[in-house]
């Protein structure tokens, strides 16, 4: 599972990575990403609907212009935007933090060989709740497991009870992950980064 080609390339240059400011156009292009989703997707868009803020991890100098064009990569140091993201996700919610990660185009019945990471499905979506001993390493290793790069990670502080692999979500179960989301983040800049919608 998951596509080895899709695995941003990473960059050993140092970069001073900022938190650029995208209103709007950010929080439309993350409610894209959503609208393609499952179930947990839908619920967390209607708790969103309305409110809060976006923002990329972008290097420092790079123009709001450039910013806004979500799809374009350009090399960009993947490693240090993740640990940037990793960052800013621990200090505000703690190193408990839980992601989730949506792949709203692979289907329960696709699945030829099992995930590497801990997986659930709500419908027939699959769910990944990667595990690691850090957010920087929960966020690597699990972008490795959508098919392709339009995916959504569910921020969810504080974490749910993790299903047992390859088990379907209950609706209480999906409201309380929903409820407990605190940002989403959309795969962008093609899979070098993510943009943010932050509750």
């Amino acid at each position: 599972m998951g596509a080895g080609y899709l695995v941003p390339i990473e960059s050993d240059r140092s970069a001073k990575i900022g938190l650029m400011d995208l209103g709007q156009p950010g929080i439309s292009y993350v409610k894209s990403a959503l609208d393609r989703g499952g179930p947990l997707a839908a619920l967390v868009t209607k708790l969103f609907e309305g409110h809060g803020k976006s923002f990329a991890a972008l290097e420092e100098g790079t123009t709001l212009e450039r910013a806004k064009q979500f799809e374009v990569g350009t090399f960009m140091p993947t490693a240090a935007i993740r640990k940037r993201l990793a960052d800013y996700m621990e200090s505000k919610w703690g190193a408990k933090t839980q992601l989730i990660f949506g792949d709203p185009w692979l289907k329960a019945s696709d699945f030829k060989e099992h995930p590497r990471q801990p997986y659930f499905f709500s419908d027939n979506t699959p769910y990944y709740v990667p595990q690691g001993s850090d957010l920087y390493t929960v966020l690597t290793e699990g972008q490795k497991e959508p098919v392709t790069w339009y995916f959504a990670v569910f921020v969810i502080a504080p974490p749910v009870p993790l299903l047992p692999t390859g088990q379907h979500a209950t609706e209480a179960q999906l409201a309380q992950m929903a409820q407990n989301t605190r940002a989403v983040l959309a795969s962008a800049y093609d899979h070098e980064g993510y943009v943010v919608w932050e509750r």
